[in-house]
């Protein structure tokens, strides 16, 4: 009679994972990985845990033992080499660095999945995800984990001006642009897009993930024809036109929006910004 295996939860629960403990996210990596469980993987995380020199390595354990044929890395700023072992290897880097992160890609990449436990630190994310994302193995899976961090000031977040800011939950948002592309009426008008073949996009409590394409996805609107493309993107450019290059710069850079929220504040507050701009008009025109 074969023996049952263990589940994520019950395997977090052994080793103290706080991926179980603090974070309940162990069903949601079962619904993950279950599907791979056995495949000969590779997994990087970034974060081994433990404060500072403290050793951690819980997760990493948690994933060899999860996965009996995956390799498992970790990085992290500190040494953590007390945790490497049998199919672990931790090596240190920081996951703002993006040489650092192609020579780990190279050294020992392409990973199948990528998950993102380090600082939560908004830019450090994007710059991982940015660098990693287009590196992961086709249909491979990259995973954010405490996106809640977006929204708090001492990770770079915000709850008041979330939009102002380069955060886990900002590229979530682009992602859905990302994978309905096909359907802008200009699909140029999203540079985020270029070299993100994303093609599934799944957003838990906390936690999100992104699985690559296969390169054989037809992005193209199944509903637009050219003609209907064409005139309602002039009926489009028509109403809005003035608008998409400011919006552009504003997507673009969170913190030009910061920067414009701030002019408007100081002038205190969105109407008398309006009525001084009103004001100003009326006499370059006197």
């Amino acid at each position: 009679m074969n023996e049952r295996e263990l589940t994520f939860e019950e395997i977090a629960l052994r080793h103290g994972s706080d991926k179980f403990r603090v974070h309940s996210f162990q069903k949601i990596y079962d619904r993950i990985l279950t599907p791979r469980r056995h495949e000969p993987l590779r997994l990087l995380e970034i974060g081994v845990g433990g404060e500072g020199y403290a050793v951690g390595g819980s997760s990493l354990f948690a994933w060899r033992d999860y996965l009996p044929n995956a390799q498992i890395v970790g990085i992290d700023i500190y040494s953590k080499v007390e945790v490497d072992g049998d199919r672990i290897r931790t090596v240190v880097c920081d996951q703002s660095d993006p040489i650092a992160l192609n020579a780990l890609n190279r050294e020992h990449g392409p990973f199948d999945v990528i998950i993102d436990d380090g600082s939560h630190m908004g830019p450090h994310v994007a710059m991982s995800f940015h660098t990693l994302f287009p590196l992961l193995a086709t249909r491979g899976t990259y995973v954010i984990e405490d996106i809640q961090t977006s929204y708090w000031p001492h990770y770079g977040g915000s709850s008041l001006a979330p939009a102002c800011f380069d955060t886990a939950v900002r590229w979530i948002k682009i992602a859905v642009d990302v994978i309905n592309r096909g359907e802008a009426l200009d699909p140029t008008l999203f540079p985020a897009s270029l070299g993100f073949d994303i093609a599934e996009l799944h957003v838990f409590h906390n936690i999100a993930s992104f699985v690559k394409g296969d390169g054989s996805s037809d992005w193209r609107s199944r509903v637009l024809t050219e003609e209907a493309r064409a005139a309602w993107l002039g009926h489009d450019r028509a109403l809005h036109g003035d608008l998409s290059d400011a919006y552009q710069e504003l997507l673009a850079d969170p913190g030009k929006l910061l920067r414009l929220l701030q002019v408007v504040s100081g002038a205190g507050g969105l109407d008398a910004f309006l009525a001084l701009h009103a004001r100003k008009s009326v006499a370059l025109e006197s």
